[in-house]
């Protein structure tokens, strides 16, 4: 039973990593179809967050069951909830990728950055896509140690980068 308990604990972080790397790759689609005025890119974008969607809908269905079948405590109970908040983050984070990729699309067939913001923009998209990166490998390498704060760290960070982002845009 309990190993089955820890695979369960370990397939949730598999799908946090995918998230993560979902995430990223939209979030550098998004940047390009934005600065690029790519209308079809900008159009994959906005489809594939579905997925996004619908794998944190699923990620959290079974965290919560996990919770309730098997009561973790300690350190298990504190990556259960983590989870919990890590997937909510990183669907946010895709939302907002694709918040991006529906600005290059309503501003088609013009880029939706001035010119003189490009390089900005770039650097932010690249920086936010390193920071998706990071987060994956967090989740990877420091997933099961207690304490980690290396996640909530690269979350701010994030969400910084992505208010400047759309604050240079709207």
């Amino acid at each position: 039973m309990r190993d089955a308990y820890h695979e369960e604990l370990d397939s949730i972080g598999e799908g946090l990593v995918e998230m993560a790397r979902l995430v990223g790759s939209a979030v550098g689609r998004a940047t390009t179809a934005m600065l690029d005025a790519d209308l079809k890119l900008a159009e994959s974008v906005i489809a594939a967050d579905q997925k996004v969607d619908d794998l944190q809908h699923d990620l959290e269905a079974r965290a919560i069951a996990l919770l309730a079948r098997q009561q973790p405590v300690a350190t298990d109970l504190r990556i259960v909830v983590t989870s919990l908040r890590m997937s909510a983050d990183l669907e946010r984070s895709g939302d907002l990728a694709q918040h991006v990729a529906k600005l290059a699309r309503l501003r088609f067939p013009e880029s939706a950055v001035p010119r003189d913001l490009h390089a900005t923009i770039l650097e932010m998209g690249q920086l936010a896509q390193r920071l998706m990166a990071k987060a994956a490998e967090v989740i990877i390498t420091e997933g099961r140690r207690p304490g980690c704060s290396s996640w909530s760290r690269t979350t701010t960070r994030w969400t910084c980068c992505t208010g400047l982002l759309f604050q240079h845009l709207i």
